[in-house]
């Protein structure tokens, strides 16, 4: 149907169809520049996202993030969201050290740094679409009061996962997290 004939349905006016042109452009450039700056903020600064204690010694940190299994979301949707069943898998994992790569969603507005965060797999989650399932969302808890810089791009958290159902602010969370430290996510 051409615009002309959909125009005419309407009333001969065919400024929706103009507006969503628009609409449609503007979601272009943002997701562009989204884009563009998580890709500067993950390869730019690695250290920026590093949440390590002052005192802290950061050759054992390095080398206990070599050494630190790394698992992922798959692993993670082994948690049955209703009944809360497991897989062998993940419940050998509850209360280990782990590495999780995702996005950081902050809990707390204290100029662009937080103790408290949601890891969650994918950008924009939480932020104005409907939250993932409980089974994809960790509530991070920064040990020793550390803090972390807020970044758009992805990240490793370092830390001990239990599986541990939270009611939150963003809905019902399935894991929570000790949270050591953080690297740049680069693979």
């Amino acid at each position: 149907m051409s615009g002309e004939a959909f125009g005419a349905e309407r009333g001969g006016d065919d400024t929706g169809g103009v507006r969503m042109v628009h609409f449609v452009c503007v979601v272009g450039m943002l997701t562009t520049l989204v884009y563009v700056v998580n890709r500067e903020l993950t390869q730019a600064r690695p250290d920026t996202y590093l949440a390590v204690a002052q005192d802290a010694d950061s050759e054992v940190v390095a080398k206990a993030s070599t050494r630190t299994p790394r698992i992922d979301w798959k692993l993670l949707r082994g948690l049955h969201p209703a009944t809360g069943a497991a897989t062998a898998d993940l419940r050998r994992m509850d209360g280990r050290l782990v590495a999780l790569p995702g996005y950081i969603v902050p809990l707390e507005d204290e100029a662009g740094v937080a103790g408290e965060f949601l890891l969650v797999p994918y950008f924009g989650a939480c932020v104005h679409t409907p939250p993932p399932p409980p089974n994809q969302m960790v509530l991070v808890r920064m040990s020793a009061g550390r803090a972390v810089r807020v970044a758009m791009g992805a990240v490793w958290v370092h830390g001990v996962l239990r599986i541990d159902r939270h009611e939150g602010v963003y809905g019902p969370v399935a894991y929570q997290m000790v949270g050591s430290h953080l690297e740049p996510f680069l693979e």
